[in-house]
């Protein structure tokens, strides 16, 4: 214990020892093999027990209040972490997939002269036998984009592109 708290026990059990034995007139008596008291020395080692042992009971009960208050703020910090740690890897993965470059090929069908395909803000010029190449980067399969042919023909086709699809391997219908 403390050096404070044996200090306020001890005045308490004293003051208490003194009031009921000066001013109240009790008599005590406290046997034991080892040794024997009576009067205000009796009283006064009753009541430093008993003070002692409750305050020890109260004690015992703040250390498990804190420790099951530091074991949930520990709980908490895990959980924390965990949520960290799955953000990080999803930031790894996304810079993962912005480092990856996917190309888009395929073919136009029938071929249109002076064409454009355009993925997003990445375009191509159409070779003369309908064939195309896009390479992209920050693009995913996942992100469903769609594939425009721009050129003198005024109807555009298009297609999306599915995750399912081959990007190697995609014709656009005109």
């Amino acid at each position: 214990m403390p050096l404070i708290v044996i200090s306020v026990l001890f005045s308490l059990s004293l003051l208490a020892a003194w009031v009921l034995f000066n001013v109240l007139k009790s008599t005590a008596t406290v046997t034991k093999p080892e040794y024997q008291l009576g009067g205000a020395a009796a009283g006064f080692t009753v009541i430093l027990t008993l003070l002692s042992l409750f305050y020890m009971q109260v004690d015992n009960r703040e250390n498990e209040d804190e420790r099951s208050k530091l074991s949930s703020q520990l709980a908490d910090a895990r959980d924390k972490l965990a949520e960290a740690r799955e953000e990080a890897d999803k930031g790894r993965a996304c810079l993962s997939d912005q480092t990856t470059e996917i190309t888009y090929s395929g073919t136009v069908s029938p071929a249109v002269d002076a064409a454009y395909v355009v993925l997003g803000i990445s375009s191509v010029q159409l070779q003369q036998d309908g064939k195309f190449a896009i390479k992209v980067r920050n693009v995913k399969p996942s992100d469903l984009p769609y594939l425009y042919v721009i050129g003198s023909d005024s109807r555009a086709p298009y297609r999306q592109v599915f995750e399912t699809d081959d990007p190697k391997n995609l014709a656009i219908p005109h």
